[in-house]
């Protein structure tokens, strides 16, 4: 499962995040420790900068987030139910093939599908 926090920042870095906590390290010098990879890091090394395997993904400015997925999967569902009676019918239906392969092509994707979903 995944968390996703309005109005967050994203961290420039580890010392600035507001998930670490500070302790102390073996010789008394700063350390960082860091609950969501489950290590301690120096203070001096993540002043300026985040460990390259920090799971905080950026997500960028965007309006409504749906289920594109489950969209889809409506859209064809209505499409192959459809009852076409005639030509202006059958247009109706490519047309929502072609609003399917819009989205799959051009609507970009604000949050990769989690593991679960996939």
């Amino acid at each position: 499962m995944s968390v996703y926090i309005p109005n967050l920042e994203m961290p420039i870095s580890c010392f600035k995040c507001p998930v670490s906590r500070p302790s102390l390290g073996n010789l008394g010098g700063a350390i960082i420790g860091c609950p969501l990879i489950g290590r301690t890091i120096s203070a001096l090394f993540c002043e300026q900068k985040r460990m390259q395997d920090c799971p905080l993904v950026p997500v960028p400015q965007h309006g409504r987030l749906i289920d594109a997925d489950a969209m889809i999967e409506r859209i064809e569902f209505e499409a192959r139910h459809y009852v076409v009676k005639d030509e202006f019918d059958k247009g109706r239906v490519a047309a929502w093939y072609n609003v399917i392969r819009a989205i799959r092509e051009y609507i970009p994707t604000i949050i990769q599908a989690s593991k679960e979903s996939e």
